[in-house]
């Protein structure tokens, strides 16, 4: 990611203030999110040295869907970004990003469902560890949802 970059928060308190939306895009244009969910997940696999065919393996999701994710034909569910996001050993940032850039619901703290699977990124759990919290909370366990 980017060094010099605004928060959500600080994106906010700027959107509120400002008078006029054109000249806050035009002042903040490079903090804006211009990439697709599959460019952001290549750029991941990348960073990790890792080929799609990889990424099927270790999550054991059908290789058409992911050569599909991979290529933009479809967006994944929450459930299969979570599964990429914990097999990638991803931080919250970038899971929160990767959620969002697949038109998904981030994850939420105030939700005990979501708080545990924070709390297990946090912690740098393992999905079956996560799954294993979820379980034991009475929830589905990530991926069969």
């Amino acid at each position: 990611m980017r060094q010099n970059t605004k928060t959500t928060g600080q994106m906010n308190t700027l959107i509120r203030r400002s008078a006029s939306f054109e000249t806050f895009a035009q002042e903040n244009a490079e903090f804006f999110i211009n990439m697709r969910f599959s460019d952001y997940l290549y750029r991941l696999l990348e960073e990790r040295k890792m080929i799609p065919a990889e990424l099927v393996e270790k999550t054991s999701i059908d290789r058409s869907y992911i050569y599909h994710i991979m290529s933009g034909k479809r967006k994944p569910g929450r459930g299969t970004v979570l599964v990429i996001s914990f097999v990638l050993h991803l931080n919250l940032e970038q899971v929160q990003l990767l959620l969002r850039l697949a038109d998904r619901p981030v994850l939420y703290p105030r939700c005990k469902q979501d708080a545990a699977i924070i709390f297990c990124i946090y912690k740098k759990k393992s999905l079956a560890e996560t799954n294993e919290l979820l379980c034991s909370l009475g929830y589905p366990p990530i991926g069969k949802n």
